[in-house]
């Protein structure tokens, strides 16, 4: 029963991989889960109510604790051009919604919500998150929203400050409907408001922070206001204050993050209501570099900082007072970033249970966690969120329902074709490599440079001499021991070749003095010893670099532009596709002189080009804003992949017949399912009586030896390759002039270097003529 079992499920896997589309096309977009998340808070009225802002991807609400998120964003406002702008804009680099740099619950009504937002001003719910509506009337076009108050006697009073091009605090008393400018405050192109707080005793008192970035020396302070914002006294011109808390147990006593002037954010304290400030600890070697602090409603202080002695300003160091900031101690709570808004004095990302203080929710770059036990460990909570950031994708070359994700705070594991995903790391990944003779064998490259034996389960640092970060790796098909990897070291980009499988690296190229970066390595399917990589620069030094011994020596054969992404024709050294920045080109002389191609497709911001492994004149073209575009005859006219997926592309897969996985932008991987782009050519359809026919395989299965039958009408020169699933060639079995006929040739599933090969599935491809057929082999080992 056992054996019939497997027996059925092997034969489904072959009809899903053969083309035939037994439904029709569909996108499909499962994860990864995980999100941007840039503000956070909790429902006071119902505690299993969490409310998270993301950077790109709107509003998300959890109503069981964070096990299961939904997205909310009905009147959420949507950026017109959401496509390309600068990473200081909600634009591609986002996603479609204007970031949510803070929220707020109305203190009268659980289902009134406040979203202050980057570029859009401010939106409100009536209905717990279900629906929104902008209410900016009295506020700049296009606010950007730093900080929002709401009176926690009168809900209808609110504040909000401003950032540039209009910075200033701003009054409602109906709320948040209507907003008038304070204009006894600094405001205008140069000002910002940093924080705004009350006394937890007397809520009339409130305090504001103001900074600028015109003025001499310490721009401004704090001030305070004992009339609900009337009239203000200045109380602190020292520097500028961020996340003010003040103890309800004596209001006298402020807590601050403090800019000093010097790039410097220090934890500061003041005992006598803001008049003085001093750094705490009050000793030469005082915490810098603080991110926040943060008060929940036990008053248990947390204050967030950089990893002691390191630049890296997203390895967070958690410390904890429970005795209202006497004494201190850290934590060993480990969140793969600091949990801090987009906007410095937004508040900490951090939202603790008003009921229960040993629950706290923290939002990182990553995901949401959630601590039980007072911020000493935490877990993900992202289910059903997905705002990841995806920068490769790659395809088991011996079973395609393995795939790797990886990108900005994850990598990521699917073992059924993308329907689930599995986390494996919050590191950030550039690129991802697969050894092709023993595929669970991984490199992944990032932040750091690591090597998995076991299928991305467990990793080890491989990095050694290798500084800055990783921009991408390759391995050899002929060697996979040889492997490839280039790194952005502040000005030089470098380039490495390690013969031991990773663990000791050689430099064999430096771009020093004149710096850029290595976007794409791609090595010559058919002669590996050739090599290409692509270069990027904002001004001088780009184009496409070249090696013909296995990168000892380089030179710089053509400039087309800043090459973003290189891809080769399978089986010919001679046609490349190179994508850069702005447009699309082909050579046919292996990149000394290039054309440019598709002036047809509508966007000028390409990110990648590959070519699909069985059909070597289709090409697919991706672009950060308008999709996937497809050539069937190398460039010469494109057309646009339809379907409903997300269009700011980062990374394509195709796994022929009929089946593409795309890296998005904010949005994980998305999967197409019966993307016939090549239906006309493709041979399901027994040929016609007097053309050339390659006949199926048999045995195939096969395990020792399988026989491959052509058939010609005469006379002709044939050539048979032998390619894997990612369109590497294996073996050439056959180039050479035969009669017309019947002909057959063996193959007993060695490579050219007569090794025999993994299990799996591979390619006959036969060129003969001007045209090209295929035959799809399963080799058992």
């Amino acid at each position: 029963m056992k054996q019939k079992l497997n027996l059925i499920l092997f034969i489904f896997f072959l009809i899903k991989l053969s083309g035939i589309p037994l439904f029709g096309q569909t996108w499909i977009n499962n994860g990864p889960y995980g999100g941007f998340i840039i503000s956070i808070t909790i429902d006071p009225a119902d505690t299993n109510n969490i409310y998270a802002g993301t950077y790109g991807a709107g509003m998300f609400k959890s109503a069981n604790g964070g096990s299961n998120w939904n997205a909310m964003n009905d009147g959420i406002p949507i950026r017109a051009d959401s496509s390309i702008g600068s990473p200081t804009e909600p634009s591609w680099w986002f996603g479609d919604y204007f970031p949510i740099t803070t929220l707020k619950i109305a203190p009268d009504n659980h289902l009134h919500l406040y979203a202050g937002m980057l570029g859009a001003g401010i939106a409100q719910s009536l209905d717990g998150g279900n629906s929104w509506v902008t209410t900016n009337t009295g506020l700049p076009d296009s606010s950007i929203i730093r900080v929002l108050w709401i009176h926690p006697r009168d809900p209808a009073f609110l504040l909000c400050g401003t950032d540039y091009p209009s910075g200033g605090l701003y009054r409602s008393v109906n709320g948040g409907h209507n907003w008038t400018l304070i204009n006894n405050l600094p405001n205008g192109a140069t000002y910002h408001v940093t924080t705004i707080a009350n006394d937890p005793v007397d809520s009339e008192i409130i305090y504001t922070g103001l900074s600028s970035a015109g003025e001499p020396g310490f721009a401004w302070g704090l001030l305070r206001s004992s009339n609900r914002g009337v009239d203000w006294e200045v109380i602190s011109q020292d520097y500028s204050f961020y996340d003010i808390e003040i103890d309800p147990a004596n209001t006298q006593y402020l807590w601050s993050v403090v800019y000093t002037g010097f790039l410097e954010w220090m934890l500061f304290s003041s005992a006598d209501g803001g008049s003085t400030w001093n750094p705490y600890p009050d000793l030469p070697n005082a915490w810098k570099d603080v991110w926040a602090i943060y008060a929940d409603s036990d008053w248990n202080l947390y204050v967030i900082s950089n990893e002691e002695n390191s630049y890296k300003d997203d390895t967070p160091v958690f410390r904890k007072s429970t005795d209202r900031g006497q004494t201190w101690f850290s934590l060993p709570l480990q969140l793969p970033s600091v949990p801090k808004p987009l906007l410095p004095g937004a508040g900490p990302n951090i939202a603790a249970n008003p009921l229960n203080t040993q629950t706290i929710y923290f939002g990182t770059e990553a995901a949401v966690y959630r601590s039980n036990d007072g911020g000493e460990t935490a877990t993900t909570k992202e289910s059903n969120m997905i705002n990841t950031y995806i920068n490769d994708v790659v395809i088991n070359p011996q079973n395609p329902e393995i795939i790797y994700a990886g990108g900005s705070r994850g990598f990521w594991k699917s073992s059924d074709g993308g329907d689930r995903w599995l986390r494996l790391s919050t590191s950030t990944i550039n690129s991802i490599a697969i050894d092709p003779q023993h595929p669970d064998t991984l490199y992944r490259g990032g932040d750091d440079l690591m090597r998995s034996f076991d299928g991305g389960y467990t990793w080890e640092n491989i990095k050694g001499v290798i500084p800055g970060i990783i921009t991408d790796i390759t391995v050899r098909n002929d060697s996979s021991q040889i492997v490839y990897t280039s790194s952005k070291y502040f000005i030089p980009a470098l380039l490495f070749q390690s013969k031991d499988f990773g663990t000791t690296w050689v430099q064999i190229f430096s771009s020093s003095p004149a710096g850029f970066t290595i976007e794409s390595i791609t090595l010559d399917n058919i002669q590996p010893q050739i090599m290409y990589f692509g270069a990027t620069n904002n001004f001088f030094n780009h184009g496409l670099y070249k090696s013909l011994n296995s990168g000892q020596s380089w030179i710089k054969i053509s400039d087309p532009g800043q090459v973003i992404s290189i891809a080769q024709q399978p089986g010919s050294s001679d046609t490349l596709f190179v994508a850069t920045t702005d447009k699309l080109h082909i050579s046919f002389n292996g990149g000394s002189v290039f054309e440019e191609i598709g002036q047809t497709i509508p966007s000028t911001n390409m990110s990648k080009i590959v070519v699909e492994p069985l059909h070597p004149s289709t090409a697919f073209a991706g672009t950060r804003d308008k999709g996937i575009f497809y050539s069937r005859n190398f460039g010469k006219s494109w057309h646009q992949l339809t379907g409903e997926y997300e269009t700011r592309i980062t990374g394509i897969a195709p796994v022929s017949p009929g089946q593409i996985f795309l890296a998005t932008h904010g949005a994980g991987i998305w999967r197409g399912d019966n993307i016939l782009v090549n239906i006309n050519s493709r041979n399901n359809n027994p040929p016609l009586k007097g053309e050339i026919q390659l006949l199926p395989p048999y045995p195939n299965p096969f395990n020792s030896q399988t026989i491959i039958s052509f058939y010609l009408p005469q006379p002709a020169i044939v050539e048979i390759f032998i390619f894997n699933i990612q369109g590497q060639l294996v073996k050439k079995l056959v180039n050479n002039r035969f009669t017309g006929g019947r002909h057959q040739l063996h193959w007993n599933g060695t490579d050219t270097q007569n090794r025999i090969v993994a299990s799996g599935i591979y390619f006959i491809r036969l060129r003969s003529s001007g045209k090209t057929l295929i035959r799809k082999l399963f080799w058992l080992k």
